[in-house]
């Protein structure tokens, strides 16, 4: 089968402030890169040396044989374009990527597509002169972006949103109903939108998501090659945990969208989730050659992730969707074993030998966990530090009182030095009848006494904690057994 030729387009802006430059080069990028169109821009395509009025008139104008180099012609209408364009400086120094009224009345009209990326304080578009009370596309704030973004598309590959879609050209979700490509940040704005305006893509899109992030992953597998003296490895261990982060929030906020849109939490999904990340934990079958440590920065994320999945369904009161989650097995494999492990939520607790042992090392840091220390520091000001201790605290106890626990690791709580001497609210809560009836299928119980057997046996084994530090508190703590379910 052929390839479909990509349409091409040529933008043509002002360079009013670094900042509008900036949008036009994220526009450009996300149609270039995310949607399979040829986009011509003047910051990857002059060269030096070139007459710049020419180049862009070279752009729009047809050749003499009657053929256009580009499809379509974007005019990113601001301020600053709209006062150049009006008085006719198209053309003149750094500023003849303006296209003037002459070449805009010389050309057939329905080649430019007018984009509006500023309107003044009553609402209104900088238009130029010239292309006022014409149809325009509107990308000038966050609410109308992914509209109008899509109109943008389909004007561009010529597929209108009320025409029947033919097959052939990309992206995918123009002709066949599929949902386009993007990446992570990409996707959870199109999933804002379709929560919106059209529920049915919500599904396809979080699928598109949780691919659209293993495919960021993959890009930040460290290889071989780069596993040298200068930067150490702990360093570059260290780094890619900090790249990750953004990864980290569009998790989050992928989570809340599934909370404010759904009733029930899609717990097969997040389990697929899961035990798929957690394959990066080590290497690939095929590698016959690695670093043990080279997967640390993915352990990492690893951990951390399913510490915010819990902190954020606890914050929400999920407790269905919470318990789900840390009482179901866990399938997948590993590098040593040829046949299918079932382990518990506790594996998802993964130790980075690289941040807490070679790292603290080299840089005589006297500190009891990187681990610990990096949870709390980037925790925010949505999930702060006292709900993430709390989640792993809480993590910690339920992996604990589990009977027939199976798991590589367990849940270890990494950061309860931080946790001082709070307790927990859900456990002092269990004084409640009401609450124990919300919260009991957190530990798979369903009558008080079977909770108040667990908190003793779990105080008479023998305590955890940090070589040389203070011990984990035991759920005693937050909660006297006999004072389980002795108010309403």
């Amino acid at each position: 089968m052929s390839e479909v030729k990509s349409p091409r387009v040529f933008i043509s802006y002002s360079w009013t402030t670094p900042e509008h430059e900036e949008w036009v080069l994220n526009l450009a990028t996300r149609l270039h890169a995310d949607d399979g169109v040829e986009v011509i821009l003047d910051k990857w395509d002059l060269k030096d040396g070139h007459e710049i009025y020419s180049f862009m008139e070279s752009m729009v104008r047809a050749d003499e044989k009657g053929e256009s180099i580009v499809d379509k012609v974007l005019l990113i209408c601001d301020k600053g374009y709209q006062e150049k364009a009006d008085n006719r400086k198209g053309g003149a120094g750094v500023e003849s990527q303006i296209v003037s009224p002459e070449i805009y009345q010389d050309i057939k009209q329905e080649k430019f597509i007018p984009i509006v990326a500023e309107t003044d304080d009553n609402g209104t578009p900088f238009l130029p002169t010239y292309i006022k009370g014409r149809k325009y596309i509107d990308l000038s704030s966050d609410e109308r972006f992914e509209q109008g973004y899509e109109q943008l598309l389909r004007n561009i590959y010529q597929k209108p949103q009320y025409s029947k879609p033919k097959k052939g050209n990309p992206p995918a979700w123009l002709n066949e109903g599929e949902v386009p490509y993007f990446r992570t940040k990409n996707v959870l704005k199109q999933l804002r939108d379709a929560i919106d305006r059209n529920p049915k893509r919500f599904g396809g899109l979080s699928s598109q998501f949780i691919d659209t992030f293993f495919e960021s992953l993959d890009e930040l597998q460290i290889k071989v090659e780069e596993m040298k003296d200068d930067p150490p490895l702990d360093q570059i261990i260290y780094d890619k945990v900090h790249i990750m982060l953004p990864l980290r929030e569009d998790f989050i906020e992928f989570v809340e969208l599934h909370c404010s849109y759904t009733e029930n939490l899609d717990i097969n999904m997040f389990t697929d989730f899961f035990e798929t990340i957690i394959r990066y934990s080590e290497a690939p079958t095929e590698w016959t050659s690695y670093h043990q440590l080279q997967f640390d920065h993915y352990k990492f994320l690893i951990h951390e992730l399913f510490l915010y999945l819990i902190t954020i369904l606890l914050k929400k009161k999920r407790y269905q969707d919470t318990a789900q989650l840390v009482n179901r097995p866990y399938f997948y494999r590993t590098r040593s074993r040829s046949e299918l492990y079932q382990g518990t939520f506790g594996d998802f607790r993964q130790y980075s030998r690289a941040l807490n042992e070679i790292r603290k090392a080299r840089l005589n840091l006297n500190r009891i966990s990187i681990t610990a220390d990096l949870l709390v520091q980037r925790a925010t000001k949505k999930y702060p530090k006292e709900a993430i201790v709390e989640t792993d605290m809480l993590l910690y106890y339920i992996d604990k009182t589990r009977e027939g626990n199976n798991s590589f690791f367990g849940w270890f709580p990494e950061t309860y030095p931080y946790a001082s001497f709070n307790k927990i609210e859900l456990l002092q809560r269990l004084v409640s009848k009401r609450h124990f009836e919300l919260v009991k299928q957190l530990f798979n119980v369903d009558q008080p006494e079977t909770l108040k057997e667990m908190i003793i046996k779990e105080e008479e084994a023998r305590a955890r904690g940090y070589e040389g530090g203070t011990r984990i508190p035991v759920m005693r703590f937050h909660i006297n057994p006999q004072d389980i379910c002795t108010l309403p």
